[in-house]
């Protein structure tokens, strides 16, 4: 089970925490996992991170040279 809890004091930093923990796990255990999976038509911000992990469109076309690269799952 879990047995620890991060608190945030907004939903896009709780999208940021959870993902830096993701990616800094696999990186401390030495495991080569760097992509992040994320459901099409999704929002989960206004942050570099979580426009990265949202849908793109013309709201974040902007910003679309800082995003990272991301596989979508249709949903």
């Amino acid at each position: 089970g879990l047995h620890r809890v991060f608190y945030s004091d907004s939903g896009s930093t709780s999208v940021e925490v959870a993902l830096k923990m993701a990616l800094g796990y696999f990186r401390n255990i030495g495991a080569s996992r760097s992509r992040i999976a994320v459901m099409e038509h999704s929002y989960h911000g206004d942050t570099i991170g979580t426009m990265s992990v949202g849908a793109r469109g013309v709201f974040n076309a902007a910003y679309e040279p800082l995003l990272f690269e991301v596989d979508t799952i249709p949903f």
